[in-house]
């Protein structure tokens, strides 16, 4: 009986709106009839309506005469008020119960609770005296006071579920403020409060505290709920807040609700980073240190800054490119522009070409290029410059008194350049600066020690210290692919920001592994899982970046499904495993089959007997939406479709720790076989690993191309 209620509550949203909508109309169409001097009550006295009002719907018929004529017939609105009165009564009474469950505004709760019981007494009073034929003058002074009472009704409904006063707000949509200075924002206030009182405060407020949680306030976010904590202070992953906005959306516990505004990645990402680096409510941004997606967030948030600057043309952008010159939007909603020279040479011709977007860019990047001290006079154009690197070029003091006159530059890398003690002066007239790096400088580090003391504002980076850190590591180097999946040969190259690290790499197929140092980019003709790390003197080599590119030799001309994808992801159909498009980080873009807590598998007819040398599994790897790799993949094939023989399988394990969302294609070879069918298997995790934030819970398993080579 409790669930049967329950049901009957979730049923209000729906209701409200039929006597709404029925019983404005029914006034309307009466206003409508007065106007045209027709009148349906005491005043007419037709023979064939002396009787009770009868339904009548020839008043949808046009005719010219009768419609704006004298003669034309009053609309009989005795049906409409009827189910306009039966709709009002079973919408007092899913209000009613849906008022049990809790979580509103009391006093708004009995104002909107009473007024709709009203409402669906005088509807049920409007019906009678409406039958009863009154006077124009009587059912005139009814109708408009049930209008008011019905526009009351409404209006603290609304109140309920989207504040207080939301019917009486101004229409105006209300806009995202800009940070003017990201650096100085304080992150709670200006950062954080903002996103939810977009996405949450709605539902979790005083008129509608939704789990009890008051999402509007300091005091509601340090209360928390029934549930607990809002966030666990530096441990993300046991935050109740990311918690429910990374399950999957069809879950009943995901926040916010599906059909709501939701969390954008980049809200995500900053979230997390926020609850992990915070110590209390009170940090500004510049007490901690962002990575690089959380700083990529931060630019967008000073979109709105730039009064009287246009965005660059993508046309002005091409032409730069042509002429050598790298510019980068930072977001299509700001005009703001990266550039980099880094390791270019003929940088004074280029500073000038950049002169007619010199408002627009906000970082320059110049290390290890020709870049003189009198070049440096150029950026004083640059009006809204805030970074600038300058590390291992040749300028000294001069380039750094030039820089005095950007009143909005806050990060300065002098690292590995000419300057000296005489360059402190000249930095502290920059009063807009935050930090300033002088690692491997001449600058005796005990003057730059009592400089920093003198100028707490600023923080200074003189190197690491490698018997307190030990020695610095290398960042990875990016494995550049045009495409995951190829059919023929593809260029492989790789990517860093350090000119003077070396690249190693290991080429894996079928045939084993072998290592090579990069030296110019190379071409793949074969499946194969690329391994590649940076080292240097003086340095600890980087992590060691992974990436796969599959060859699909084969089209497949027919697939199909033991078992159906959900019905919440189910792609373009079983089609979606062989049409060589590779689904993105997200998973639902619409180019991957889910499978809930089941495994998947599948058989692919090639159309004709084939060579098969390898197959590969492409999967996603998304652990906060409960997403998890591949258990194990075993793979068998056959000339018939009828009897099948192994050709391959592997056993993955479970998922041991959270990773970033990613995708992987899982290469299995084997002895090279002849055959048409190929049947495929997929084993899923099937529920969350221990060491998940929901241990134990139903997850999912996603798989995109499956490819034949």
């Amino acid at each position: 009986m409790i669930l049967f209620m329950d049901f009957v509550g979730r049923f209000h949203p729906l209701l409200l709106h039929l006597p709404i909508g029925i019983l404005v109309f029914a006034f309307l169409q009466w206003c409508y009839d007065i106007y045209r001097g027709n009148f349906y009550g005491a005043q007419h006295t037709k023979s064939d309506e002396s009787t009770q009002p009868s339904i009548n719907f020839e008043y949808l018929k046009i005719d010219s005469k009768k419609t704006y004529g004298k003669e034309s017939t009053p609309t009989d609105l005795t049906f409409a008020l009827a189910l306009g009165c039966i709709s009002a009564i079973f919408s007092a009474w899913s209000g009613w119960v849906l008022a049990e469950q809790g979580g509103y505004n009391q006093e708004l709760l009995d104002w909107h609770k009473y007024l709709g019981i009203g409402t669906a007494v005088g509807s049920i009073l409007l019906l009678i005296i409406y039958a009863s034929k009154p006077s124009k003058l009587l059912l005139g002074l009814v109708f408009t006071a049930f209008m008011v009472l019905l526009g009351a009704t409404g209006h603290y409904g609304g109140s309920l579920t989207h504040g207080k006063g939301f019917l009486t707000k101004s229409a105006k949509k209300e806009e995202t403020k800009s940070v003017v200075n990201i650096q100085e924002a304080h992150i709670f206030n200006d950062i954080v409060m903002p996103i939810f009182k977009r996405k949450c405060v709605s539902c979790h407020n005083p008129e509608k505290s939704k789990g009890d949680l008051f999402f509007d306030n300091l005091e509601g976010w340090q209360k928390g709920g029934k549930n607990g904590k809002i966030l666990t202070v530096g441990v993300p992953s046991e935050s109740h807040i990311l918690q429910r906005a990374y399950l999957p959306k069809e879950n009943e516990e995901h926040m916010p609700p599906d059909g709501k505004l939701q969390l954008s990645i980049d809200e995500l990402n900053f979230l997390e980073w926020w609850i992990k680096e915070m110590k209390n409510y009170d940090h500004q941004v510049k007490d901690l240190t962002p990575n690089s997606k959380v700083t990529k967030y931060f630019k967008s948030l000073e979109g709105d800054e730039f009064e009287g600057i246009e965005k660059v043309s993508p046309r002005v952008i091409s032409d730069l490119y042509q002429s050598g010159i790298n510019a980068i939007p930072i977001s299509s909603k700001t005009p703001w522009i990266d550039v980099s020279f880094s390791n270019k040479t003929g940088i004074k011709s280029s500073l000038k070409r950049l002169k007619r977007i010199a408002k627009n860019v906000t970082e320059i990047d110049l290390s290890n290029t020709d870049v003189s001290d009198r070049d440096i006079k150029l950026l004083k154009q640059f009006e809204n410059l805030n970074k600038i690197n300058l590390s291992g070029s040749r300028v000294g003091n001069k380039a750094v008194s030039n820089l005095q006159s950007l009143k909005k530059l806050t990060h300065l890398n002098l690292y590995k350049t000419q300057v000296d003690n005489k360059s402190l002066n000249y930095l502290s007239e920059i009063q807009s600066l935050i930090k300033v790096y002088l690692w491997q400088t001449n600058i005796d580090k005990e003057v730059a020690k009592t400089w920093a003391k003198n100028n707490p504002s600023v923080k200074i980076d003189l190197g690491i210290n490698q018997s307190i850190f030990g020695t610095p590591k290398l960042a990875g180097p990016i494995i550049e692919g045009e495409t995951e999946l190829f059919q023929d040969s593809l260029l492989i190259s790789f990517i860093t920001s350090n000119p003077r690290a070396k690249i190693s790499y290991a080429l894996s197929t079928k045939n084993g592994t072998t290592s090579y140092d990069y030296t110019v980019p190379f071409h793949i003709k074969e499946s194969t899982e690329i391994s590649s790390f940076l080292f240097q003197d003086g340095w600890s080599n980087s992590d060691t970046i992974k990436e796969t590119f599959v060859r699909a030799k084969y089209k497949p001309i027919d697939i199909t499904l033991s078992n159906p994808a959900h019905e919440k992801y189910p792609g373009d159909g079983p089609s979606t495993l062989i049409d060589f498009t590779k689904g993105s980080e997200s998973f639902g873009d619409g180019k991957w089959l889910g499978f809930y807590e089941s495994n998947a598998s599948t058989v692919i007819d090639l159309g004709e007997v084939q060579t098969i040398e390898s197959i590969s599994v492409g999967s996603l790897i998304d652990d906060r939406s409960y997403i998890f790799p591949p258990k194990g993949i075993s793979i068998e094939i056959s000339d018939d479709g009828i009897s099948f023989q192994k050709f391959s399988n592997e056993d993955y394990g479970t998922q041991n720790g959270p990773l970033t969302a990613q995708t992987i294609n899982y290469i299995l070879h084997g002895e090279v076989s002849q055959a048409r069918y190929i049947k495929v298997d997929i084993e899923s995790q099937i529920y969350n690993p221990h060491w998940h934030a929901a241990p134990g819970a139903a997850c999912w398993l996603f798989i995109d191309e499956i490819v034949v080579e």
